[in-house]
């Protein structure tokens, strides 16, 4: 069968990796396209499960290019930890603003009239004018400052409000698994018949 695979134009590689696989109970398609339906037909064929022959290589390094080892195949697994970042909300600052009274002591200097009399002595000197004649009353206007007080607003602080990112570092723990690889004997088989660890690890 591998011949005949060979022979219709299918690289020996994917012919030894089908002819196997075919040994197994698996069942070949072989579709005919031309050029411009090739990708739509490999996709078609992807998309029901079909092995196109794309693990032909790994399976060469593995299976049929070691001697005396056959081509079945155990995947060992492992568990890989992968973040996925949201933003939440964390919290709101409201910023208001409220009216505080306070005293406010100012002093500002004002002026005021005062009456002064002064008395001088008049040596008795003689006037032609009657006692009780000539001005009886005499009066003098007195003046001072008042303060009036008158309130303005003025601008005392002006405050900006913003956001900024902050980078921070949060440390991620958990548990992973993964699969090893045991060896039981049954029967016969020494401890030194074991099975032989061939295998090569690839980056």
């Amino acid at each position: 069968m591998e011949e005949s695979l060979r022979d219709a134009g299918i690289p020996e590689q994917q012919a030894s990796y089908f002819n196997s696989e075919l040994g197994r109970g698996g069942v070949l398609i072989t579709v005919h396209a031309g050029p411009e339906r090739v990708t739509k037909a490999l996709s078609i064929l992807q998309q029901n499960g079909a092995d196109v022959g794309s693990a032909a290589a790994e399976w060469h390094s593995t299976g049929s290019g070691t001697q005396g080892v056959t081509g079945q195949r155990i995947q060992l697994l492992g568990e890989i930890l992968r973040v996925h970042k949201e933003r939440v909300s964390r919290g709101e600052v409201r910023l208001r603003k409220e009216i505080v009274t306070e005293k406010q002591n100012i002093e500002v200097p004002v002026t005021r009239e005062e009456l002064v009399v002064e008395r001088v002595p008049g040596e008795s000197r003689e006037v032609g004018a009657q006692v009780g004649s000539g001005q009886k009353e005499v009066r003098v206007p007195l003046t001072e400052e008042r303060v009036q007080v008158e309130k303005k607003p003025v601008v005392n602080e002006e405050v900006r409000v913003g956001k900024r990112q902050v980078q921070d570092t949060k440390r991620i723990s958990d548990d992973v698994r993964h699969e090893e690889l045991r060896t039981e004997t049954e029967g016969d088989i020494g401890k030194d018949e074991g099975l032989k660890d061939k295998t090569r690890r690839t980056a």
